[in-house]
This record gives C-alpha cells, structure tokens and sequence, in this order.
C-alpha cells in the first residue's frame, strides 16, 4: 500500500475534483490511503505524524532539502522498496515543514523543487507522479500513441517531439509561496507544423493561472551533416 500522510484540510474544489480523480487512477495499480491531519504548530503536527507511522513500512519526508529525482527515477524507486518492504508512506508537512525528528526518522527525503508549493496543490502534483510512475513501471503511454505517431520523423534521433523543463526560478524565503516564478521550457520539434498548436496548447494552459508566456527563440526543425 501506499500511504500519504499530509497536513491540512483542502478548501479548493479544484483541488479535490483532481486529487479524486488521480487516487481513481492509482487505484488501478496499487492501493492507496491519504491520511489527512489537522494543522496547527509544527510540534504538535510532528505528534500526530507519528501516531500514524509504522515501522515496517518505508517512509518518505517530502522536504525541500531532499534529493531531486526524474519521473523515471522516481518509478525505479518505487518499484525497488517494493521488493523488499510492504508499503511506502510519503510524508507532506504543514506551513512550517515536517520536524526535523520525523525527517531523521525516514528512510529517504525527496524534493520535487527549491520552490515552495501550498501544500494542497503539491499533494496533487505528488499524486500526479505517483500515477505517472505505474505508467511507467507497466509500460504505458501516457498520452495516446497513435497522436504520438503522427507527428513522428525517423530523420531524427529521438524522432517525436520532446519538451524539456530547464530552470525554475522564484520565492525569496524557505517555506514561503512565491508571489511569481519564472520556468524555462525548451522544445524539441520535429515538424515545424507543430510550433503553431504548441504555442495555442501553452497560451490556453497559461491563461487559466493568469500566467504569460515570452518566446525567447523559434528555430525551424533542421538536419544538417552532423546529425
């Protein structure tokens, strides 16, 4: 099984319909058990964590001095305790973090980011890669493979499409939501048609979270003799 034990109730709906959904998906794959605590002070929160950890299991401390991990790693990770444990208990810490105690106390500590996320919208996105980890592990796709196919050209490499997140930069302070935060994303294009639907898919995703886009550089997909 795996357990999420994590501080603080969700008031956004948003944020339930999407979690509910991701928990339907796991489901599939795995069992899998939110522990929802109350918050309060980073002591007493620390007492109720502890009341619902087991020894036998593998625990997780999602910190912001843990150590980064690709989705593909992450899948390797999940698979390998496994083997060899019953079940894997990631631990999401109130507005002041997880006390240090509970961190000593796990097996590993994990960060998705230097950023500091509310942690209703990081307990979706951990469940995001939790559900993107069985897919991984069992082989599947994750988008359908007959759109991937259309856009394929075997001149190159990697012949499909390949987005990349390069820097994230953003918040002044530990444990604090930044007021705004800059990411850098690099695409790979391999059919020059594609540029025009990237851009529409981004601008209508970024409007939703009242967010801008600047196009730093467009370069036409191109094979020259070293490729």
């Amino acid at each position: 099984m795996i357990k999420i034990i994590c501080v603080g109730k969700l008031k956004e709906e948003y944020l339930k319909d999407g979690i509910n959904d991701y928990l339907k998906r796991i489901n599939k794959y795995h069992k899998i058990n939110i522990i929802e605590l109350q918050d309060s002070n980073i002591t007493n929160e620390g007492n109720e964590i502890l009341k619902h950890l087991d020894n036998k299991d593998y625990l997780i401390a999602l910190c912001i001095e843990g150590e980064y991990l690709s989705s593909i790693e992450l899948s390797k990770k999940i698979d390998k305790v496994f083997i060899t444990n019953p079940n894997i208990t990631f631990i999401i810490g109130g507005s002041d973090g997880i006390r240090e105690d509970i961190k000593n106390k796990c097996h590993y500590k994990l960060s998705f980011s230097k950023l500091t996320f509310p942690h209703g919208l990081f307990r979706l996105i951990l469940l995001e890669q939790i559900y993107r980890s069985f897919k991984i592990l069992n082989n599947e796709s994750y988008r359908n493979y007959e759109e991937i196919k259309k856009n394929v050209d075997t001149n190159f490499e990697v012949p499909y499409t390949t987005m990349n997140i390069g820097m994230i930069n953003g918040g002044e302070t530990v444990n604090s939501v930044a007021g705004k935060c800059t990411i850098t994303i690099d695409f790979r294009i391999v059919k020059e048609a594609q540029i025009e639907e990237i851009k529409t898919k981004l601008q209508s995703i970024l409007e939703k979270y009242n967010a801008n886009m600047i196009i730093a550089h467009v370069l036409p997909p191109k094979l020259n003799n070293n490729d």
